[in-house]
């Protein structure tokens, strides 16, 4: 078995486990309650290795820059809780590896994702174009049944010219696949916030409604006397 392949079985028994552990925390309830439940989302970050995806999720979920970022080996799961005013979601974020060895395991990872963050580096334009073929592959492989993000990390590194260089061909890129363009910076936190609430508003305003949530489950107790068939 191949080191992608064994990562990628590994993540899948993670969730598996995920999914367990979230329906356990439901039973040994009293009689027929009625418990609210966060729906989830499942977001996913592409881009090339470097250019901040892991960053923008540490910073998003912790508030903070990490001192330390290893490469993203195949994928990284974490999950992160949003209310916005129509609700709350649980956000199940997929932050993928970069690295052309781990390229081939990427639709494992969008595959059925609501929202789609493309990262590039804007120091670097080198990996706009990478962009471009990260939303070529969704379109191709999901149509539009999904929301597009473009997000310019670093922009710490950048000076004043790129507001006339690059950051027109970045919102041209985004526009061109109906997509929502935003520049940040993961260290010091510029609108990492501000991604993940317009994602979760364009996905509200055009994908949520279609598709109504219920919002809270029914949980009855089993009795002890019951049987099988």
């Amino acid at each position: 078995m191949t080191k992608p392949l064994k990562i990628a079985c590994l993540l899948y028994f993670n969730i598996i486990s995920y999914n367990k552990d979230r329906n356990s925390q439901m039973k040994g309830k009293s009689n027929q309650m009625i418990i609210p439940q966060a729906p989830s989302v499942k977001v996913v970050l592409l881009g090339d290795s470097g250019v901040g995806k892991t960053s923008i999720v540490s910073y998003f979920v912790t508030g903070k820059y990490p001192l330390k970022i290893p490469p993203t080996v195949g994928a990284a799961f974490i999950t992160k809780k949003i209310h916005t005013e129509k609700g709350g979601y649980e956000l199940l974020i997929w932050d993928t590896s970069g690295e052309e060895a781990y390229r081939s395991l990427a639709p494992m990872y969008y595959r059925s994702a609501s929202i789609a963050i493309v990262v590039c580096d804007v120091s670097q334009p080198e990996t706009i174009s990478s962009a471009v073929y990260w939303f070529d592959e969704l379109k191709n492989n999901l149509g539009r049944n999904i929301v597009l993000a473009l997000c310019g990390n670093k922009l710490d590194l950048v000076k004043d010219e790129f507001k006339a260089k690059n950051e027109a061909e970045l919102e041209k890129v985004a526009a061109d696949f109906d997509g929502v363009y935003i520049t940040t910076s993961a260290i010091d936190g510029y609108n990492i916030d501000r991604l993940f609430q317009l994602v979760i508003d364009k996905y509200e305003n055009e994908f949520a409604q279609k598709q109504p949530i219920n919002r809270s489950m029914v949980i009855t107790e089993s009795s002890n006397d019951s049987q099988c068939c």
